[in-house]
């Protein structure tokens, strides 16, 4: 509990303005609290407040976004002078950044993770930003970059053994080729991601792979492969709880 209160003060930092503009609001004198749409950005730090006031600290941490989550380690290593921290949590951020749909600031905290990855020698981790560096990529068109950027990560992991990180190097591969007119290529690597997923029960790593394989037997008019694979996917993803695949998948499937 004492690490997560130290996270929420270096958190208050991040926040401090927000909620300052929504305390008078939220709590004025002795009054009750007033009550607040759940949901609502008052009700959100009306919680917050009062997780704080029993000393949850736990509690209070929820309330935070993703991506706020984030940066609080991260400046919380940095004051510690945590370089490998930092470089996770500038991973991290990578990630949430590419799944709201800012490319650019993904590109850059990978950057960034990639930079002090090297640095210290954590190969592993180098490896992760050169592949969600592809991912990246490619979802900016940048067909050749992501291209580059895969090799990279596949090399990395080959001389690591990282199977289960090869099926996901071969799957943005197969997405590269598939969206570059090259289906017998595509074909092959995403297969190939496929099978090294179910090799090494990466679970997700197969359901992200037959979709995107899904997606290239649609493209070719095989729609019954496709709607196979788009079913079993589907059924990994509602498994998984992963709610934004899942709404990626169904609306596949129209």
């Amino acid at each position: 509990m004492g690490s997560d209160r130290s996270l929420l003060a270096i958190a208050g930092a991040i926040g401090a303005i927000v909620i300052a503009a929504i305390v008078l609001v939220v709590v004025v004198g002795d009054r009750p609290p007033a009550a607040f749409p759940p949901g609502s950005s008052e009700a959100t730090v009306q919680g917050y407040l009062a997780a704080w006031e029993d000393e949850d600290y736990a509690a209070a941490y929820a309330f935070f976004s993703a991506e706020a989550k984030a940066r609080v380690p991260l400046e919380a290593f940095e004051q510690a002078g945590d370089e490998r921290g930092c470089a996770i949590a500038y991973h991290n951020l990578g990630m949430i950044a590419t799944q709201r749909g800012d490319l650019d600031d993904a590109a850059e905290s990978l950057s960034r993770s990639a930079t002090i990855a090297a640095r210290i020698e954590d190969i592993h981790l180098e490896g992760l930003c050169q592949l969600n560096r592809a991912d990246v990529a490619h979802r900016q068109g940048q067909y050749e970059e992501a291209l580059r950027r895969a090799e990279a990560a596949l090399g990395i992991f080959e001389q690591l053994g990282s199977r289960a990180d090869k099926s996901d190097v071969y799957r943005v591969i197969g997405m590269v080729f598939r969206d570059t007119g090259r289906p017998v290529l595509a074909e092959a690597r995403l297969r190939a991601a496929v099978s090294l997923a179910l090799e090494t029960s990466w679970v997700l790593g197969e359901a992200e792979a037959s979709r995107e394989l899904a997606r290239l037997y649609q493209g070719l008019g095989r729609n019954q492969e496709a709607l196979k694979l788009l079913n079993h996917a589907h059924g990994i993803f509602s498994r998984l709880d992963a709610r934004v695949d899942l709404v990626d998948v169904a609306g596949k499937q129209q």
